[in-house]
């Protein structure tokens, strides 16, 4: 479906079936660097470029069909200069096929130099809840908190200091949203839920403890490798989820505590960094409307 020869660095996001691709490479005569595909319906759509063109930046894609049947394309982009506002917001949405750019201001000011891009800085993967954009901090024990409708952006603080594994996951089930990630120790996989996500001042509450050693004493392969369980994804709509390394993913029931194997991958492959590119894919049937005559 895509107008070029697809890898894993092109892959950005995924919410709610609509899948987001991102072309890497900075041309000039290229016509479009974002893509959003429904694979359910086998559609592609091309983004327009913003103006002024600048280089395709990190990005996320926010939809939800129950609120409206239009999505938005939201590119972080990090400016070099040193400003009081060194982070700007492109939102693209669908219902309107224009782009329109505001500046980000945290109301919780990070412990870094107040005019440092690099403190804005997050990984990869999103999550979109009731017209927010959440996203983990590269640099700081942070979940910053996107609200692509006004300026009140939200920087919170995580409830795991200096933790084994060092982003962490964020995930969405049930509309509400969760964190996990190990303990400082490393024996423990602890879930988090946050309360009062929308307010300005939202706090975390412990739900789940997962024991790492009960785990791999049902896999010795996986003892033996080295390798710790970390969380991959969170089910929707019910009290599973997904635990995984570099070639094994599990299912976990948080009510029952019992584990059931997914897949294992062959020997010599490898799923790279799953806390940040594993996503739960559900069909999503909504036609998408065309920007331009095609994907070229």
């Amino acid at each position: 479906m895509l107008p070029f020869m697809l890898s894993s660095d092109h892959y950005f996001d995924c919410c709610n079936g609509l899948l987001l691709f991102v072309r890497r490479e900075q041309r000039e005569d290229l016509p479009h660097y974002y893509f959003v595909c429904n694979t359910t319906t086998r559609q592609c759509v091309a983004i327009p470029n913003p103006r002024p063109r600048t280089a395709p930046f990190a990005a996320a894609i926010a939809y939800d069909p129950a609120k409206s049947p239009h999505y938005k394309v939201v590119r972080f982009i990090y400016l070099e200069e040193k400003t009081s506002c060194p982070v700007k917001l492109d939102i693209f949405s669908s219902d309107t096929g224009k782009w329109v750019r505001r500046g980000v201001m945290l109301s919780t000011e990070l412990p870094l130099a107040a005019a440092d891009a690099d403190k804005y800085g997050c990984i990869r993967r999103s999550i979109y809840l009731d017209g927010m954009i959440y996203k983990l901090s590269f640099v700081v024990n942070y979940l910053i908190r996107f609200d692509l409708n006004a300026p009140s952006d939200v920087a919170i603080e995580l409830p795991h200091k200096n933790a084994a594994a060092c982003h962490g996951f964020i995930g969405m089930s049930r509309g509400s949203l969760y964190y996990s990630n190990h303990d400082e120790s490393g024996l423990m996989i602890s879930i988090w839920l946050l309360e009062d996500r929308c307010k300005r001042d939202p706090f975390w509450k412990l739900t789940h403890r997962i024991s790492v050693d009960s785990l791999t004493s049902k896999y010795p392969d996986v003892r033996n490798s080295g390798f710790h369980f970390h969380t991959y994804a969170i089910h929707p709509a019910s009290d599973i989820i997904f635990l995984g390394k570099p070639n094994m993913v599990l299912s976990y029931d948080l009510k029952s505590n019992k584990s059931e194997e997914v897949f294992t991958l062959s020997s010599g492959l490898e799923i790279s960094s799953g806390q940040h590119f594993v996503h739960l894919y559900s069909p999503c049937y909504a036609v998408l409307s065309n920007f331009d005559n095609n994907c070229g």
